[in-house]
């Protein structure tokens, strides 16, 4: 009876360590998300403007089709620029 409750001591302890070890494993996972986390906030808070749309709806009214179609593609590019940048800087 004595060794089956060592058993299960050591057993518990084992538990415990592993659980420490995913809680340290979770937080340090978790602080590599908190800065891209908080930034998209501020992009949908700063989205949520109706000034940015009245805007964007102004400048889709008067560019021809053509031209329009092609900002998706110029934002893209420059999205992939400034991540290159910010590798770079790093």
């Amino acid at each position: 009876m004595n060794a089956t409750i060592l058993e299960i001591q050591s057993r518990q302890q084992a538990l415990v360590a592993e659980s420490a070890a995913q809680r340290r494993a979770f937080a340090q996972a978790w602080e590599g998300l908190e800065r891209p986390l908080h930034r998209g906030k501020q992009a949908v808070h700063r989205l949520s403007s109706p000034w940015i749309w009245i805007g964007l709806g102004l400048v889709a009214f008067k560019l021809p089709i053509r031209k329009f179609s092609r900002i998706p593609m110029l934002l893209w590019k420059g999205w992939n620029m400034v991540r290159k940048v910010q590798a770079i800087i790093r």
